[in-house]
């Protein structure tokens, strides 16, 4: 009789299960449209990227999505230097003119005029939604709202009834809309950090802001693109809607004319200062970082962080104290350590915390390279979370260790300008992730210079080849350090926003 136990399958031979690096490069390249000028450096840099990614020795690409559909292109049509509260009212403005749904996700859930303006928008979408007939699909999804919340987190999430019980208006109040709300996290320290929005499957919004009272500097830029807009959409079905093989379709619009007026108008928010001055397409990489729940601490790196503390050892630091284990190979990490590798004249760091020390050493090796550097970070942001997911170690405490194993740049031309966050005026904190290199590359999104962000965080982030949204976004938001707040340099010193 046939055994009802069916035999293992066969192991899979891995060169037929991982694709070629140089393969999928061809076909990118196939695919972009000639206006989009990707340049032989652009094109050095992508395959760096892949070659590393997949030829590994010590891991398969860590994604949570096949690699291919990371490599698209978009439109940018806006970036955003301010606050919390002013990234969220401009979101808000384009979900409560959304059509047919609105994918709102956040890492920090608190009361505050953010999620004030987030429950404003929600009611304007409904009423909007009630005089067309119709429903529109709202997902609200966050990682982390209070430490209790965290620690009875079920491990596929949480679905909350109660939508009074996180602030927002009650079902009742909200009749034209089909809500669902979701946290999720891993213990110990595996928060799903990403910010972004999707409206209507058209418009992608990638930024730094959470629902919460801090008011801190914070930047969010906005794409459109079919290709690219669908890669968001498959991170976010991976992560959020687990079982789900795909989104549902979104329904018919059977007004005529529905779909150009949609697009008009959920566009209407951003007229303003926001939109940059070149509206146009560019290559563009989906960089995600998938959640870990095992932080991988290091014994030996951990002790070396601790007798870093001490005054008697400090006058022997030395570049061997940013050494570490690599980090996961997921896009994210693989491609940020690439770019910084690939840089010629310029490294542009905006960061909350800076305790990464493939990072660290991967702008060590820049500087001896005599690359031009400037880091804008900031001091005593989120100290205990520091602690914990960085053992012993600080922002302040790798910096005094980087500087302390620069190599000698009296001899060559590279400058390293590494500043603190004042927060005299009314932004306390720099919360604002972004890297530019090369005034050619830019990176935007959730990723902190952290351990954090690099071991165990869930993040999202965007990069854009194209020098002129390096110019913009990279001017927005030196213009916006220096009117909210200021930088205090530690070494070196430039001016910011020329």
């Amino acid at each position: 009789p046939q055994s009802s136990i069916m035999p293992p399958p066969p192991t899979a031979n891995p060169n037929d299960t991982i694709p070629d690096a140089e393969a999928i490069l061809t076909t990118y390249l196939r695919t972009l449209p000639p206006s989009t000028n990707f340049t032989t450096e652009d094109q050095s840099l992508l395959r760096s990227f892949l070659d590393a990614l997949y030829n590994n020795p010590k891991s398969n690409p860590d994604t949570p999505v096949p690699v291919p559909t990371l490599l698209t292109t978009s439109t940018p049509k806006s970036y955003h230097a301010g606050t919390g509260k002013t990234q969220t009212r401009a979101l808000a403005h384009a979900i409560e003119r959304a059509k047919q749904e609105v994918i709102f996700v956040t890492c920090f859930w608190a009361p505050s005029e953010s999620r004030t303006l987030l429950s404003a928008a929600l009611r304007e979408l409904s009423t909007r939604a009630l005089a067309r007939n119709v429903k529109v699909r709202v997902r609200l999804c966050f990682s982390s709202m209070s430490v209790w919340q965290r620690a009875v987190s079920p491990p596929r999430g949480k679905v909350w009834e109660g939508l009074e019980d996180l602030g927002l208006p009650g079902r009742g109040e909200l009749p034209g809309l089909d809500i669902l709300v979701k946290s999720l996290f891993f213990p110990p320290f595996s928060v799903l950090h990403g910010k972004y929005c999707v409206v209507d499957r058209k418009l992608v919004w990638i930024g730094s802001g959470n629902v919460s009272w801090e008011c801190w500097g914070e930047g969010c830029g906005s794409f459109e693109g079919e290709g690219f807009v669908r890669s968001v959409l498959e991170y976010y079905r991976v992560i959020w809607e687990e079982g789900c093989l795909e989104l549902p379709a979104l329904p018919f619009l059977e007004e005529e004319g529905m779909e150009e007026h949609e697009v008009e108008e959920a566009g209407e928010g951003e007229k303003g200062p926001d939109v940059l001055d070149e509206i146009r397409e560019y290559p563009t990489i989906l960089l995600p970082n998938p959640h870990h729940r095992n932080p991988h601490f290091s014994l030996r790196s951990s002790i070396q962080s601790l007798t870093s503390h001490l005054p008697c050892l400090r006058a022997r630091q030395s570049p061997s104290l940013l050494q570490s284990p690599p980090p996961p190979n997921t896009p994210q990490n693989t491609f940020l350590l690439t770019l910084f590798s690939h840089a010629k004249t310029s490294i542009t760091i905006h960061t909350p915390n800076l305790t990464s020390k493939p990072l660290l050493s991967a702008l060590l090796s820049a500087a001896s390279r005599n690359v031009h550097i400037t880091i804008i970070t900031c001091r005593n942001m989120m100290r205990m979370e520091q602690l914990a997911t960085t053992p012993f170690s600080t922002t302040e405490s790798c910096v005094d260790t980087f500087i302390s194993s620069l190599p000698d740049l009296e001899t060559g031309s590279g400058k390293v300008h590494l500043g603190f966050w004042r927060g005299r005026g009314e932004v306390k904190q720099w919360h604002v992730k972004a890297s530019i290199v090369d005034d050619a590359w830019t990176v935007i999104g959730s990723a902190n210079g952290d351990r954090a962000s690099w071991w165990g965080s869930g993040e999202i982030n965007v990069c854009v080849f194209g020098g002129g949204y390096a110019r913009e976004v990279g001017g927005r938001l030196e213009r916006w350090a220096v009117e909210a707040g200021g930088v205090e340099w530690i070494l070196g010193g430039r001016e910011l926003g020329v």
